[in-house]
Parts: C-alpha cells; structure tokens; sequence
C-alpha cells in the first residue's frame, strides 16, 4: 500500500507542472522511498535465503542514498550551494558506493557485516539481520552527519525567516527526522521485532510532510531565493509576489504599513492592497524605479519604488517580483516647497524688471534732458547722479539673472579660447589688456561660459587698477590692467596684475552683495560661482596669487573635431 502511495505522489506532483528549486531532487527522493519499500515487501514474500540476505544489506544502501538525495534537496531549495561543492559531491555518491564495494569484496566484507542471521520461528514474517561492522557504523554516522547538516540549514533559514513562514520549514525539518529516529531505533533494538530495520516505515511519512511543505503552504522556490536579499530590520517596505502577483513574502516594515498583510499572504497583491497594486506596472523584464503617493495612517505619503524580477535558480525564467518602497516624503515635500520659492522668486524678480526698471527709466529720461539745461558745478552733480542710475540699472541686471537663472547646461564643444576673446569683446575693457595662454576644448553651454568670463573681466578691470579712479571716470578703471588666462590641468585660470584682494576679504569674495568697488553690484562673482556650479566645476581664489588670481578646476578637456588655428598666446588691447 505504502509503495503503491508512493507512486501515486511521484506522478501526481510531475503531473501537476510546479516548479520550484530541487524539484528534480524532491521527485527522486519519492521514487527512492518507493523503490525502498518495494525491497522490503519483496522481503516480506521471499523464502530464498540468498535474496533475502541481499536484500537486507541493499535496502539499507537505499536508505543511505536517500539521505544523500534529501541534502541535495535542502541545498537546491534554500539556494545555497552546498551540493554544487566537488568534496561534497564525492561524500554524497562516495558514501553509497563505499557501502557496496565493501560488501562485494571478500577480504572487506567483515568490515561491514560480520555475520547473518535469518528469522523464521516465532516471528509473522522470514526476515534477515546481520551485525554490523565497524566500517559500517562509520557510513552510518557520517549519513547522520549529512542528515544534521541538513537541518542545521534548515533552521539557520528559518532565523532569516519570518514567523508566518516557519511552519513550512518546520514540516521540511519533520520529514527528515521520521526516517532517523525509526533507524535508531532499530539499531538500539527498542522495536518490536529486533533485528528488522524499521526505518523504511519512515518513507511515507517524510514524503508526505515534505509534499505538505511544500504544496499546501504553496512554498515555491520565489520565496528563498528573495528572502535570503532581505533584511528584517529594513527601514523599507519590501513585499514580493509570485507571477500570478499574490503576495508571497514581506518584511516587517511592510506589515507595518499594511497590517492586514500577515493575515492575506498567498492573496493578490490587487485584493489585500488595491492602492498599491494599482499604481505598480509588472509589465517590465528589469528593474525600474518609479513614483507613487499612498495614504498611511490618514496621511498621504510618497514612496520611490523599486520593482525587481525574481528570476528561478534553475532556468532563470520569471517567477514573481519583489517590490521595495522607500519613503520620500521629507524630500518630495522639500522639492514642493523649492518649487513654491522659485515660483514666489519669479514673481519677485517681474516686479524689479517692471516696478522698479519703469521708473528708473523714466528718472533717466529726465535727467537727459536736465543734463541739457545745466553747466559747471550743476553738470558734474547732474553726472553723478547718471553714474548711479547706470549701476542701480547693473545692480537689477543681475539680480534679474540670479532670480531666473537655471540649472540645465546646454553643452557643446568650445575651444575655450575662442570663448575667452569673444567674452573680452563684449565688455568695455577700457586701456586692460587681455593675454590668452590656453589651448584646449571642452564641452560647456557657450552662453553661460561667456557670462562667467565676462564677470571675471568685469571684475579685474573694476578693482585692478592701483591708481586712485574717480568714481565717475569708469572709462579710465582699467588703464594699466593686465588680464591672462592659463590652461591648468583639470582646468583654467583668469589672473590680473593688480593690487588683488585683501586677505581678510578672501573668504567673503563669492558672498552676494560683496563689493570693494563703489560701481560694483556684489553680485559678480556669485553670478560666476553659480554658473560653474552647474556645470559641475569649482571656482576657488588663489591666496599665493600677488593679483586676484580665481582657479576654475574640474573642467575635462575634450579631443578637438578639427583643429582650429587658434591664436594661443597672443596679446590683445585697447588703450
């Protein structure tokens, strides 16, 4: 009956189509429990005596082997590689191998088995016994010993399991230890036939809990293989489902935010989180990111969530996906609130172009025309006053430029000392004279390349003469200055000759509003700081530098398309 049972599971689950890690080990075990109780119904009905010798000692072998196939099977199913290991292959089919040897070879067999003795008289069946050698008792307990590395696995895996999984592994553990305690038993001779081993009573049983595990408590294969990437203590959600998207697995951070989960594992992840689940698109063969709000606890949250395939160990074919939510609402709620202020910035900065640049205009336009009507002292007043609409007029250009200034590079290949020149041509340079000593190309956004240079020229001729310059002659500012620009390493550098910036103010000079120069704005050099910001540079002063010497670093040089022909090193001026 049992043998026949035994058959009937082996078909039943190769029919049933599942799939999970060891299910090749899992079928073998069954037929190896089936073909173990075939050879002990076969010793129930034999009268040969040489048969049932034989049989005796090979059923024994068939129990060894079945050992063999269960630790295989706990290795594959909790994806470790154990089995895969060449010395723990050999103990594996060496063990059984070494038992038959020693049977079949005359001069070692009194290692093994001493001596048979055949029961007929006052017993309900002829059975055959022998005493075991030393040799045999050494293949015995080292079986055991695979046996117990077995479980040791097992329960190390269920610590890395959560508690509604542990009855699974439990009914795994259950299966191995049916078949153990009936062995000993018999070797003790605590049964009621001694001598007869028992431990074939053992196959259906083990079959039977491990078919429990792993059929009823549905434990595929997609569970080990994502909770061994798990860890209890996450501060993220991580919930995985199988590919018919029921929930399989989850953490406890998951639990938390959806308490009915322990209570609806193996539902569809629609039916125990509707919210969730409509939000989550499975129609991906990658890994992805996306975005997504759920209410918890009342409250509307933002989660960045990470879908992963779960592949099988086997075959690599799909079998379900793990789904890892990580709260960022303290960021997305930061990203609103910037939004909110550049919103609020933008506002601010149409009312300086309007409310404020209408009436300057206006101001202007009448001191124009007081400025035909006056001479003498009255002029130079009247001119001042002209000197002073031009720098309020500089002072909203760039506060207009910092409000509205935007983080997108446009980039492309410049030759940075084309861009230096044409930056040279668009400021009033007065009697400076500009010296490029630079020859390279780079990829950069031209127009805010150019600001940058146009800045840090403004700035050298603003504060690089040594002379005293009236304040109204700006035309003069520069007289005498000498700008240069060097190529560096990862970089450039823009010097001047002048009286360079004094050593208390060197740690203020990329603050807004700082200023040495009364027609300065103070917004010059955090205009520049900004602009290679966001190109991903740094801009720093040089200390050791006798001028103002600013080095512009992480700039990587690009091979040139075509050669240029460019004018490195030469001198260019007006005077």
């Amino acid at each position: 009956m049992t043998f026949l049972t035994l058959l009937l599971l082996a078909l039943w689950s190769y029919r049933s189509g599942a799939e999970f890690s060891g299910f090749g080990m899992f079928l073998l075990l069954i037929l190896i429990a089936a073909f173990w109780q075939l050879e002990i119904l076969t010793i129930y009905f034999t009268s040969d005596t040489a048969l049932l010798k034989f049989l005796t000692y090979s059923e024994k072998v068939t129990g060894i082997i079945g050992g063999s196939v269960y630790f295989t099977l706990i290795s594959q199913y909790t994806n470790n590689d154990y089995h895969r290991r060449r010395w723990v292959q050999a103990v594996l089919v060496g063990l059984p191998v070494f038992l038959v040897v020693m049977a079949t070879v005359p001069s070692l067999r009194r290692l093994t088995i001493e001596e048979f003795t055949v029961h007929q008289s006052g017993v309900p069946f002829t059975f055959a016994a022998f005493d075991r050698g030393p040799l045999y008792f050494f293949a015995l307990n080292l079986n055991y010993a695979i046996t117990t590395v077995g479980l040791i696995i097992l329960v190390r895996f269920i610590l890395q399991t959560r508690r509604t999984a542990w009855p699974r592994i439990l009914f795994l553990m259950a299966s191995a230890v049916f078949v153990s305690i009936l062995n000993f038993l018999s070797i003790s001779g605590r049964v009621p036939l001694p001598g007869f081993n028992y431990a074939s009573f053992g196959a259906l049983p083990t079959a039977l809990a491990t078919m429990v595990a792993i059929y009823q408590f549905q434990l595929l294969d997609i569970i080990p293989v994502a909770r061994n990437t798990l860890v209890e203590s996450l501060n993220d959600a991580v919930i995985v489902v199988d590919e018919r998207r029921c929930v399989v697995d989850y953490n406890q951070k998951a639990a938390s935010m959806r308490s009915s989960l322990p209570d609806e594992e193996g539902e569809l992840l629609a039916a125990v989180w509707p919210a969730l689940a409509s939000q989550v698109d499975f129609d991906v063969s990658t890994r992805h990111t996306t975005q997504l709000t759920l209410r918890i606890d009342g409250q509307r949250r933002y989660y960045s969530l990470l879908i992963s395939p779960v592949r099988k160990s086997t075959d690599h074919e799909l079998s379900g996906y793990s789904l890892l939510l990580r709260d960022v609402t303290e960021l997305e709620t930061s990203r609103q609130q910037l939004r909110e202020q550049n919103q609020r910035l933008d506002q601010v900065a149409s009312t300086i172009s309007h409310d404020l640049r209408n009436p300057l205009n206006v101001a202007q336009g009448y001191l124009l025309a007081l400025e035909e009507q006056v001479d003498g002292e009255a002029l130079e007043t009247v001119e001042e006053i002209d000197h002073s609409h031009e720098r309020m007029s500089a002072i909203i250009d760039d506060v207009l430029l910092l409000a509205r200034q935007d983080s997108t590079v446009d980039r492309s290949e410049l030759n940075l000392a084309d861009v230096v020149r044409d930056a040279w041509d668009n400021v009033d340079t007065a009697g400076a004279t500009l010296h490029v000593d630079v020859d390279r190309h780079l990829r950069a956004d031209r127009t805010k390349l150019l600001r940058v240079f146009e800045n840090l020229f403004r700035n050298a001729i603003e504060h690089g003469s040594d002379a005293e310059i009236d304040a109204a002659e700006p035309a003069e500012a520069g007289a005498g200055v000498t700008v240069t620009v060097t190529g560096l390493d990862d970089g450039f550098a823009v010097a001047d000759d002048g009286p360079g910036i004094p050593s208390e103010d060197r740690d203020d000079v990329f603050e807004y509003g700082y200023t040495t120069s009364d027609s300065g704005t103070g917004f010059g050099l955090a205009i520049v700081q900004r602009l290679l910001e966001v190109h991903g540079w740094t801009i720093e002063l040089d200390p050791s530098s006798d001028g103002a010497r600013f080095i512009v670093s992480g700039v990587k040089p690009v091979e040139p398309a075509r050669s240029d022909g460019g004018r490195t090193g030469e001198q260019m001026g007006t005077s």
